[in-house]
């Protein structure tokens, strides 16, 4: 199954800025992340590289773990998905 990590990380992003009731400033100061960046993330406006990802989930107390597919053995056809785990999972 594809993952799309955009959304998740998003949802992620969205999800901690509700339950500490802080603003998307706040969280890009404590993040790292620029606050332009951020809402072109909100607005669905921006890619988000894998770097960047890592940072956001790092600082949310997650990890991602890239996985190939079951079955997929050659490089032209190796297919691949993430997985968002908390840490310490």
């Amino acid at each position: 199954m594809q993952q799309d990590i955009t959304k998740d990380v998003l949802g992620l992003v969205r999800k901690f800025i509700k339950e500490h009731k802080i603003s998307l400033s706040e969280f890009a100061r404590k993040s790292g992340v620029s606050k332009a960046w951020l809402s072109k993330l909100y607005n669905s406006d921006a890619n988000l590289s894998m770097a960047t990802a890592a940072k956001i989930l790092d600082f949310l107390g997650y990890k991602f773990e890239v996985k190939k597919t079951v079955g997929s053995r050659l490089k032209k056809t190796a297919k691949f998905y993430i997985v968002i785990k908390k840490k310490g999972e």
